[in-house]
This record gives C-alpha cells, sequence and structure tokens, in this order.
C-alpha cells in the first residue's frame, strides 16, 4: 500500500513576519514610556501618596516619612483627669442590737442547759414585742474553764443573738423586755438597703453635677467652650467605702427582774459617692 502524504502547513509570508515584529516593538516602546513617565511624574500635594500611580505601599508609610493611619486618626484635645465627688447626711432607719446568754457552773449539761433556757425564752420575748425584726443565732460555744494552774474548775456556756429592726419606735421597750433574760453586748443604727440605694442614687446626681461643674471651669481656663467636652472614661473603683453602722456598747447583767427601759437616739449617717473621669477638652 502507498504511504498517506499529508500536506506541509503554509509558511507565513515575509509581509505577515515583518507586521508581528512591529507590533511587539510597539508594545514594548509603549510600556517603557508609561513607566519612565511615572517615575518622573511630581507628585501633587493635594493628592495623597497612596493615590499616586506607583505609590509605596501602606506598610511602608514610615519609611516614606508619612504620618501612619493611626497617628492621622488622632484626636486633638487636652486630656484633664477629674475628681468628682458628693456628700451628704442621711436619718438612720436600722437599728441592730447584739444579744447574748452566758452560764458558768461546775456541770456542762447543766450550764448549757441555762444558757438554751434563758435565750429560747429571750428569743419568744423579742418575737412578741417586735413581730418585724429579723433575728439570727450568731454564735454558740461550750468550753472549760482552768485556774491558774491550770486544773480545770468548771465550765462556760454562751449563745449570740442578733436582731434587725427598722422599727425604731420601740425599740427601746423591745430590748427592755429582752435584759430580762439575755444581756445586751451592743446597739448600732444605720441605713437599711432601700434608705442606701436611696442616698447612692442622690449621690450619683450631685457627684455629676459637680463633675460637669469643674468641666467647665477647666474649659474656660483653656479659652474653650464646655459644650465641646467629651468624657472618655469613668472610674467607679476609686470612690468611698460606704460608713460602717455606728453602734455602742451596752453590755449588762442579766437578771430575772425586769429592768427599766434604756434611751436611744437613732442619729444619721454620713454617705458619700465619688469616681475619677477622664476628659477631653478639643
Amino acid at each position: 500500500m502507498n504511504p498517506i502524504l499529508r500536506p506541509n502547513p503554509p509558511r507565513p509570508s515575509a509581509s505577515r513576519l515583518v507586521s508581528r515584529s512591529i507590533a511587539l516593538m510597539a508594545g514594548t516602546l509603549l510600556a517603557l514610556g508609561c513607566a519612565s513617565a511615572r517615575a518622573d511624574a511630581p507628585s501633587s500635594p493635594g493628592l495623597p501618596a497612596a493615590a499616586l500611580p506607583g505609590a509605596l505601599p501602606a506598610g511602608n508609610a514610615a519609611v516614606a516619612g508619612m504620618p501612619t493611619p493611626a497617628q492621622a486618626a488622632a484626636p486633638a484635645g487636652t486630656i484633664v483627669l477629674l475628681r468628682a465627688r458628693a456628700e451628704a447626711q442621711f436619718d438612720n432607719d436600722e437599728a441592730r442590737v447584739a444579744f447574748y446568754a452566758q452560764e458558768q457552773g461546775a456541770d456542762r449539761a447543766q450550764v448549757a442547759a441555762a444558757v438554751n433556757r434563758r435565750m429560747r425564752d429571750a428569743t419568744a420575748a423579742l418575737k412578741a414585742a417586735d413581730p418585724s425584726a429579723e433575728l439570727r443565732s450568731t454564735g454558740y460555744s461550750t468550753y472549760p474553764v482552768n485556774d491558774r494552774n491550770g486544773k480545770q474548775t468548771g465550765w462556760v456556756a454562751r449563745q449570740d443573738l442578733s436582731l434587725v429592726t427598722r422599727n425604731l419606735k420601740s425599740l427601746e421597750a423591745t430590748v427592755a423586755r429582752a435584759q430580762a433574760l439575755v444581756a445586751v453586748q451592743s446597739v448600732g443604727f444605720g441605713l437599711s438597703r432601700e434608705a442606701r440605694l436611696k442616698a447612692e442614687a442622690q449621690l450619683f446626681d450631685q457627684a455629676f453635677a459637680d463633675l460637669r461643674a469643674r468641666i467647665a471651669n477647666v474649659s474656660r481656663a483653656l479659652g474653650r467652650t464646655p459644650e465641646q467636652a467629651l468624657i472618655e472614661q469613668l472610674d467607679f473603683a476609686g470612690g468611698d467605702e460606704p460608713a460602717p453602722p455606728r453602734a455602742f456598747a451596752m453590755a449588762r447583767a442579766a437578771s430575772a427582774e425586769a429592768v427599766d427601759q434604756p434611751s436611744f437616739e437613732a442619729g444619721d449617717s454620713s454617705q458619700s459617692l465619688a469616681f475619677n473621669a477622664r476628659v477631653r477638652i478639643p
């Protein structure tokens, strides 16, 4: 069999080769001309460097002597650190009374039984005298008593009871009724939780008024207007702690006989609130 002969592809003509070479040379010259124009073009003062052709990347802004984005976005103004404070007096509306019963003797069981009986009767008397009062046992102990030579001579039993009440009008009669059975260790007056919350709300408004007055004074001293000031941060961690309830000792030996009513004055408590502020005045 005769082999199949495939014709060779036609070769491009000389004119087509010349045209293709001319097109390639023109494209190369055009690219070189554009690059030269970018390198020689002067920077425009009204146009950011990043917008110019052939500009450095953002990460090289510091090398080029340009401000970083963080520096350009930093707000202007004067930073002022101020401390605002408010203080006021509030009438005490809550009383705390600490009672205790204590017995000493040679027999431990008899000593404990006597304390239990007295405290049980005193608790019942307090509940009857002031049903709204909150009663809580705060301690109970029984321990031996030794002489100077270390020899045991007896036992001591003690139980403690706490009373919290807002019924201040009948407090004197309530304490006198319990004193026939137990002793009074201390009496204290202070603000209830509800009264403290109201006091804090009032002090908060007063402290912010004090802060606004301080901002106005500083702004005028700097030649600025207070309306432009911006509070950037408030710190209440450095505020004043609330004052503890005022207390005084009133220990008195208990007896089975009725006692005269004591005389109490609830008085008032000083409450304060303070915080630190970071203010920017443009």
